[in-house]
Formats: C-alpha cells, structure tokens, sequence
C-alpha cells in the first residue's frame, strides 16, 4: 500500500510478471521488496511529480483490475476494518517502537535528564561533567543553600518552589521537535490504514511517564535537600508528585499546540507565550486574593502551575514555624517572636488545602489537553 491505496494484493511469485504486464519490469537479480518499495514511494523521489504520476498509474491499474489471473485462479484481496482485538493491541505496538526511539533521541527526554542529573554529577565531583550541568548545580544548589527557619528565608523559600515548578515547566518545549517528528510520521501510517490518533497518543502518553519521572525525581532529590526544604518523607513525595504532575501537564500542553500547529517556531512561540502566562497567574507574583479579577476568574482555573505552586505553598509551609526578626515579625505573628506557616499561607490567599483536589484539577487538566490533541488531529487529514 502506498498513500493510503492498494498498489498489488496477489502472490509473491506473481509479483514480477504482474508489473511487467503493466509496464514495470524489474530488474534481474533484484529484491522484490525493496523494487516496490522502490517504485511506490513517493516520499524520497528524486522528482515528485515523476513519483506521484508513477504512483497513480500503478494504483490505477490495480483497481481496473483487482484480481491478476493465472492458471484460471483468481486472487482478491479483501480490506477489512482491524478487529476490536487488534485496535486494542496498536498502541502497545505504538509503545515499542516509541521506547526504542525515546531511548535513542537525545532531543526528547535525555537533554532534560542530562540537565538535572548533571546536579548529582557536579555534587559527586565527576571531572568531565557537562559545564551546563554544573552552572545548574551551582545555581540550585548556592542560591537556595541550606535555607533556615528565621523569617528572612520565607521569601526565599516561596521563590525556590516557584522556580522549580516554573523552570521544569518551560523545559518542556524541548519535546516539540521530537513530538511533530513522530506526528508527521503517524500522518504517513494513518494514511496507510495502520492506527490512527487515538492509538497513536495513548501509546505517546504512556512512553513520556517514565522518563518525565526520572526528570523529576532526579532534579527534587538533590535541589529539595539542599535547598533544605521540609524535611520529612512526606514533604519529599508530595513535592516529588506534584512536580510530576506539573510536568506532565507541561507536556500535554506542547502536544495540544503542535497538534494544533505542527511548525517549530509556532509552537515554540505559542507554547513559551502559555507558559509566561501561566507564571504570571500561578499566585507567586501576584498573590490570588489580590489579583485581577479577569485573570482570576478563569485563567487560574485552568493554569496547572497554579494548582502545583498552592500545593507545594501548603505542603512547605503548613508544618513550619520561623523566628520573627531582631526588631520586628515579617508576618502576623500571634506572640510577637514567631511565625506560622499558616500567616504566610494567608498571606497568599491559601486558607485550606485540599491536596488531593489540587492533583484532581491538574489530572483533568491534562486530559483535556490530550483530548484536545486528539481532536485536532482527528480533524487533519
């Protein structure tokens, strides 16, 4: 099949006189797979419209004549729907050959491995690690060095969150060229009657968890120790999910925009242009109990970076207690020498957390991404 059409359906000795009876001969000595392969696709020909106009004739001339007779056997072949078993099987199919590219293309998932791992390199004193990897580790690991419970690192502590589930975030745009690579390819197979989108991004879905949670885990078990943040296994493994969620979210996202618009540079620009909006309104710049109320009646709704920095805020802060400064409290201070967690939560509007809520809205947020991806592609043909 070629472009979504029948070029031979017989037997395999009858391949070559076939295509001689239709003005094809091929040569001696020669594959017959890879001869028609030759010869039908369009895609590496030296001249397209040589290819196209070839390709035509070929498919033309089998459905004048859907069956090539010899010894007065008639040979037809059917085309029928793939059975229920078989559409449940594509996108396991799907999901192998998408593991054995996502381990071999470096652009997709392991430059963003690279980047946090490169932070257990640096510490681990590896002589010939990656310098970018090492300006991460210095960045993340000097910035926010062992942070204390004095109302001085407060602030400190709210920018560290932010920029992790920022930072994480925008990576994410480093998935679109691989993405729109594998898109352009399942186009080719869908017209070849192969799978389809639905197939085709259960199976993108389920290849990206693994490596999104390597991504995160690698990244939250240096950056969350050193930064000094709360310090018990609860408090990890809530960050550590959390971050994932957001990450996946981030991910759906670039799905949606190159489903949407299958050009780099598009998605590029519309995909960092969503992310600078979503860390405008995620509550870190602008506190939500004071924010516009345009952006706070829908965007926020919408915007996984807020859900993640409220949760994260909650999980960091709602155990804690911090020293008042030498002259004066930072915050609302109840006895005039400490501070709560909950005044700084207060501060920021965050009065109750429901983290399990949090996790649902960021959960039906990138299923509505990736419903909308679905779409999309069902609607191009």
């Amino acid at each position: 099949m070629a472009k979504g059409q029948l070029c031979y359906g017989g037997a395999r000795n009858n391949i070559a006189q076939y295509f001689s009876s239709i003005g094809l001969q091929m040569p001696a000595m020669t594959n017959p797979a890879e001869w028609i392969l030759e010869i039908v696709d369009t895609d590496f020909a030296k001249d397209q419209q040589e290819g196209l106009a070839r390709l035509a004739g070929i498919t033309g001339a089998w459905k004048a004549n859907e069956s090539f007779e010899e010894d007065t056997s008639k040979v037809v072949l059917k085309l029928d729907r793939p059975s229920k078993r078989a559409q449940f099987k594509q996108p396991f199919h799907i999901l192998h050959r998408n593991f054995i590219k996502s381990y071999r293309d470096l652009i997709a998932y392991w430059i963003r491995v690279g980047m946090y791992s490169g932070q257990l390199c640096s510490l681990a004193k590896f002589s010939k690690a990656d310098a970018n990897f090492v300006a991460l580790a210095i960045l993340m690991g000097t910035t926010w060095l062992r942070l204390g419970l004095s109302q001085e690192d407060i602030n400190a502590r709210i920018t560290a969150i932010f920029f992790s589930g920022a930072f994480l975030s925008f990576m994410a745009v480093a998935y679109i060229p691989a993405y729109i690579e594998d898109q352009a390819m399942m186009f080719k197979e869908r017209a070849n009657g192969l799978y389809g989108p639905l197939s085709f991004l259960v199976a993108n879905f389920l290849i990206g968890l693994p490596y999104l949670f390597i991504i995160v885990t690698l990244f939250s078990v240096i950056a969350y120790w050193m930064v000094g943040l709360w310090p018990t296994a609860t408090g990890f493994w809530t960050f550590v999910g959390f971050l994932f969620l957001d990450l996946l979210a981030a991910e759906s996202m670039v799905v949606l925009v190159a489903s949407v618009v299958p050009n780099f540079i598009v998605s590029l620009a519309l995909t960092a242009f969503a992310n600078g909006l979503w860390m405008v309104v995620n509550g870190f710049l602008v506190p939500e109990n004071i924010l516009n109320v345009f952006w706070k009646s829908w965007v926020t709704k919408i915007n996984y970076q807020n859900w993640t920095f409220r949760a994260m805020m909650w999980n960091e802060f709602r155990h804690q207690t911090f020293r008042c400064g030498e002259t004066a409290c930072s915050f609302p201070s109840a006895d005039g020498k400490t501070i709560s967690g909950e005044s700084v939560l207060k501060y920021y509007g965050y009065t109750e957390g429901h983290l399990g809520a949090y996790a649902g809205y960021i959960i039906a947020i990138v299923v509505g991404y990736r419903v909308l991806a679905w779409a999309a592609l069902r609607s191009r043909r």
